[in-house]
């Protein structure tokens, strides 16, 4: 069994950082410019950059707004830990966390297991 909370920090987080990463180049700024702008090394920089890491697609609406994100931490590197973390919040209380944990847990449609019980929700 993979819990969404792993699903979160080994498919979700890696995937928002490199499709941060991404933008961030198509923006023009340096690998290792990037690198240190995230808090990564430039080799990690690298392996996001060839889809190495953080193999997962968001929808074009999520992507849109990582690429909002990207802009921000473009503007002011000191927030990409608060535009990252608000990124992966976005994609848990979406609901698309449910598709992911479906797909590798073989878990029924109707699961809701996650959103029962919050107060967000």
């Amino acid at each position: 069994m993979v819990y969404p909370s792993e699903i979160l920090f080994w498919d979700i987080l890696p995937a928002i950082r490199r499709e941060i990463v991404i933008e961030l180049k198509e923006l023009g700024i340096k690998q290792n410019e990037i690198a240190k702008t995230m808090g990564i090394t430039p080799s990690a920089v690298s392996q996001y950059l060839k889809n190495k890491r953080g193999d997962f697609e968001f929808s074009k609406e999520f992507s849109q707004k990582i690429k909002e994100s990207a802009k921000r931490i473009k503007e002011d590197s000191s927030i990409v830990f608060n535009e990252t973390n608000m990124l992966v919040k976005e994609f848990e209380n979406s609901k698309a966390i449910c598709i992911v944990c479906r797909k590798k847990n073989n878990i029924p449609e109707n699961c809701g297991v996650c959103f029962k019980y919050s107060t967000q929700n």
